[in-house]
């Protein structure tokens, strides 16, 4: 099993679409021209994969904010996950 980014980035290119060289940490779902359709797909892909549950409000901050960004939520999310 990869890092967190590296599952990221896998589900980030199969889910939108993207060419693998378009997805880094800085780059965000704007610059990746993702629809609304598509990022729910991509949230629902991404808890299926690390078995987490991203909240409403989370959703909704993470759709203008960057693949990092996303990489940093799920690290938090296991980690609440763990220490419960």
């Amino acid at each position: 099993m990869g890092s967190v980014y590296d599952r990221v980035k896998v589900i980030v290119v199969k889910e939108l679409k993207v060419d693998e060289s378009e997805v880094s940490p800085a780059a965000d779902f704007v610059q990746l021209k993702t629809e609304t359709w598509d990022m729910e797909l991509l949230l629902i892909a991404l808890e299926e994969e690390f078995s987490i549950e991203i909240s409403y409000e989370e959703s909704g901050r993470l759709y203008v904010s960057s693949i990092g960004d996303v990489v940093a939520c799920i690290e938090r999310l296991l980690a609440e996950q763990e220490a419960a």
